[in-house]
């Protein structure tokens, strides 16, 4: 009966002591975030630090501390439609009087993906040796357009403040970026959030979409104005014909 016993206990407590063991290793802190995997955020922290692990130049950044004087450098993570938005903030130059000098960058992080884009940089290049200097996404700021495409009226009756009525992204659209001339100068597909993210030289141009499942007339093209440094938010409205 003895044997009995311990030979059903072997499978349930082998298990148990694996679990232990994975449980120990990783209590020196929590898993990384690995850039460029799907997965869902549930939190603005969570989103935060997604961004900082997706752009090295971030790293040792920490959150907005509103009592620390001379803070030269945080972070700042909130709810937004569809997921969250996150802006880092770097400066130089006497920062104890408030810093010369300022950067920022603002991404969009989806709930549904964790995908990051880029909606506004503003600032003057970044020096060597400051947090958020070179690489993709900091330093210089590459100039470029991104925005969003969106489909509404979603509600016959818009309601204030019902999250229902919101407009509501449009997946895996063509997005075309032309000179004013009518040259074609790039194109891209939204995300599962509707997010797109273009980079073009300074100038002027003009961002449409191309017709798309379930929208037979496309958005109206929007005219822009890309300046160096800078990415230029556009957003593109799809007419869902509620009325």
């Amino acid at each position: 009966m003895r044997h009995h016993l311990r030979s059903l206990a072997l499978p349930i407590l082998i298990p148990l002591l694996l679990v232990a063991c994975a449980g120990s290793a990783g209590s020196t802190g929590p898993p990384p975030v690995v850039s460029g995997i799907p997965a869902p955020v549930d939190s603005a922290a969570a989103a935060a630090a997604r961004v900082l692990a997706s752009y090295p130049q971030f790293a040792g950044i920490g959150p907005l501390n509103n009592d620390a004087i001379g803070q030269c450098c945080w972070f700042e993570a909130a709810a937004a439609p569809g997921g969250y938005k996150v802006t880092i903030h770097v400066g130089w130059g006497d920062c104890p009087a408030g810093c010369i000098d300022k950067h920022e960058w603002t991404y969009n992080v989806s709930a549904a993906d964790g995908s990051i884009s880029l909606i506004a940089e503003t600032g003057p290049s970044v020096p060597p040796g400051i947090p958020g200097a070179g690489g993709s996404g900091g330093g210089t700021g590459p100039s470029g357009i991104v925005g969003k495409a969106v489909a509404g009226p979603v509600c016959p009756v818009v309601r204030a403040n019902d999250p229902n009525c919101n407009p509501r992204p449009v997946a895996d659209m063509v997005v075309v970026v032309r000179a004013l001339d009518g040259t074609e100068v790039a194109r891209t597909r939204t995300n599962a959030a509707g997010a797109f993210q273009v980079p073009v030289p300074p100038g002027s141009y003009t961002v449409g979409g191309e017709q798309t499942s379930g929208f037979p007339i496309p958005p109206a093209p929007v005219a822009v104005t890309v300046v160096a440094n800078t990415q230029t938010n556009v957003d593109l409205l799809f007419d869902t014909g509620i009325r």
